[in-house]
């Protein structure tokens, strides 16, 4: 790993043999060998679980392919490969259904368990296994393993509407946990289902301590409650939050529902003194929504004057995109400014404009 490339590949299958008592453990090394990217040799700790108990024996990978014979007086319920984790590595290993199941919500180590919840949602009817996301969801002792069962969740696609009411259910107490990656990770959520619940909890949300969770809140309101949706928006343009995370978020959603009115917002939004976070939204929704207005244009004009690089660089690029032979002249007069930061970008544009108008002759 230090000094060669590259990293082992493991491809890992077990089977069992009660008559020898006995686990034979294949391990191949995947990886594509050349020149700097060879075998790796190394001690791996093999973890197996049986209803006695857990013993962790340490096998001495020397080869590419290998098979290890393991005693275990009975038949395994779980094997981890690697224990606790501590390779640098890819690892593909052949479990059936119940045993990642196990491996889920069992697992000592929170890598493993949120692996095992990884592999459970690539089956094609993991909406059989709500009921195991939603209890790890709410119970495990890890946030990063409840978070994952609620990624798990999300995964779930059904029309089945007691199981679309287990999981939002699921959700809703989910946003009660006290750590604020899984409150968010549970909002995310909720924005695909629909109900006075789910609308009470997403707006319990917004007064929430992470000004990330607030914004995912109105995300997920701009699906579950779509009805209301400018108005909440409108009221949460000027909230303060730290890189005008919350503003940002609900002028973002305004200009999907009402581009005219949050044109207008924006428009005042590019004023030089305005939080730089909140300039750089405003300008790319004027530059999504508005670039065909010639009011928009002459605004992105006059900010080739500002005293904020970025923005003039912003206002710059759009122009471009305009292609309007007009500004040319402006563009040139920075572009010639080698001490500019808007010069390269200027540049381009001048470029860009020019060979538009080559291609509409």
């Amino acid at each position: 790993w230090v000094y060669k490339a590259g990293h082992p590949i493991f491809n890992v299958s077990y089977k069992w043999n009660d008559s020898s008592k006995s686990i034979f453990l294949s391990v191949k090394q995947m990886q594509k060998m050349d020149s700097l990217t060879g075998v790796f040799k190394m001690p791996v700790d093999i973890e197996v679980t049986t209803n006695s108990g857990s013993i962790t024996t340490r096998i001495n990978i020397a080869s590419k392919d290998s098979i290890f014979i393991i005693p275990s007086k009975e038949k395994p319920n779980l094997i981890i490969f690697d224990k606790g984790n501590y390779l640098i590595k890819e690892l593909k290993f052949e479990k059936s259904i119940d045993e990642w199941k196990t491996q889920a919500e069992f697992a000592i180590n929170p890598i493993d368990r949120i692996r095992a919840l990884q592999e459970l949602t690539k089956d094609s009817n993991k909406v059989n296994y709500v009921a195991l996301f939603s209890k790890i969801a709410l119970q495990d002792k890890f946030w990063a393993v409840r978070s994952e069962a609620i990624s798990s969740l999300g995964k779930i696609e059904t029309k089945d509407d007691n199981i679309k009411q287990q999981i939002s259910s699921t959700l809703i107490d989910a946003y009660k946990d006290g750590k604020s990656d899984v409150r968010n990770r549970a909002i995310n959520e909720l924005g695909k289902y629909r109900g006075n619940n789910v609308v009470e909890t997403l707006h319990n949300a917004l007064k929430d301590s992470s000004y990330t969770i607030m914004s995912s809140a109105l995300r997920s309101l701009a699906k579950a409650d779509s009805t209301n949706a400018i108005p909440l928006f409108t009221a949460y343009i000027d909230t303060p939050s730290y890189r005008s995370t919350v503003c940002n978020t609900a002028l973002n959603q305004l200009a999907k529902f009402d581009s005219a009115k949050a044109i207008s917002i924006s428009i005042k939004k590019t004023q030089y003194g305005t939080p730089i976070w909140e300039r750089n939204t405003a300008l790319d929704i004027l530059a999504k929504y508005g670039k065909n207005r010639e009011e928009i244009k002459t605004l992105f004009t006059s900010l080739l004057n500002d005293k904020n690089g970025g923005i003039k660089a912003t206002a710059a690029r759009t122009l471009g995109n305009i292609g309007d032979e007009s500004v040319i002249p402006l563009l040139e007069k920075i572009a010639n400014d080698t001490e500019d930061p808007a010069n390269e970008t200027a540049k381009s544009s001048i470029e860009k404009i020019k060979k538009k108008k080559t291609e509409s002759k």
